[in-house]
């Protein structure tokens, strides 16, 4: 499942497209970031892409809301701002990748399908651990 927060409607509409025509369950998507966060802590989707420069709050403070309700979720930040502060502090906080738009649609897909393996890595590691 993955959740889109993004408040460029083209950006979103090509995101939605590109993921839904390749099988990709999206459960929703928002516009701003309080919205949102709201929906990762309702839904827990597996992953989450999300625009840095959102109208209500940056990138940064939704992983840092994301990341405080335990969520599992992969996060790739995608975003037109490459500034080497903000994307070593987006890392920090434990983003999976950072794509630079205007986003690829092949290579969104690659970075979604690295980050279900790496879930799925992830659950046999916990599956095992827990036997």
């Amino acid at each position: 499942m993955i959740l889109i927060i993004e408040d460029d409607k083209f950006a979103k509409s090509v995101m939605m497209e590109t993921l839904a025509n390749d099988g990709f369950d999206i459960v929703g998507h928002a516009n701003m970031g309080k919205e949102g966060i709201e929906m990762a802590n309702e839904y827990d989707p597996d992953i989450i892409t999300l625009d840095y420069m959102l109208p209500d709050m940056t990138g940064k403070e939704i992983l840092e809301k994301i990341k405080r309700s335990k969520s599992h979720a992969k996060v790739i930040l995608i975003s037109a701002i490459n500034d080497p502060i903000i994307l070593n502090e987006c890392k920090s906080l434990g983003i999976f990748e950072h794509l630079t738009k205007p986003v690829d649609p092949n290579t969104l897909k690659t970075v979604v399908k690295k980050a279900y393996a790496s879930l799925k890595e992830e659950m046999s590691i916990v599956k095992f651990n827990s036997d």
